[in-house]
């Protein structure tokens, strides 16, 4: 149960995240089976996740030995940690993606089908990251 609870230190983790996405059909009137279609795509991440550890200690039995009031003597053991820890990382993150389908699909005469489909497509991002560290904390509070 130890670790349920903030004894051992704390992690918080924020996340945003936006995502959009437009898309367009258009059919060329005045060229007969031609057509376009388009989606843009926008992304935008931002993160800021924190971990502050600090040493816990664990008290073991070994079933038998007991102080003379009759109590059990415990074993103080170390878990986690040796010192206090302090992590953090940000992040900043952005990305565009621009598809583009031009369809062509037309009958010549009473046999004669065409079909041409041509496809682009263009992905930008760019992302920052900052990342800290220290331990040796003179206070876990």
């Amino acid at each position: 149960m130890l670790t349920t609870t903030d004894a051992t230190g704390y992690v918080n983790n924020k996340a945003y995240i936006f995502q959009t996405n437009l898309k367009f059909d258009i059919t060329i009137p005045w060229i007969e089976g031609l057509s376009v279609t388009g989606n843009v795509n926008a992304d935008k991440n931002l993160t800021n996740d924190k971990q502050f550890t600090k040493p816990w200690y664990l008290y073991t039995w070994d079933g038998q030995t007991m102080y003379e009031v009759g109590t059990p003597v415990l074993e103080r053991g170390k878990g986690g940690d040796s010192e206090p820890r302090l992590s953090q990382s940000m992040s900043d993150g952005t990305r565009t993606t621009l598809k583009a389908l031009v369809n062509y699909d037309n009958t010549i005469g009473e046999r004669n089908n065409i079909a041409v489909l041509l496809g682009w497509e263009r992905i930008e991002g760019d992302w920052m990251n900052f990342n800290a560290y220290r331990r040796y904390f003179n206070s876990t509070l």
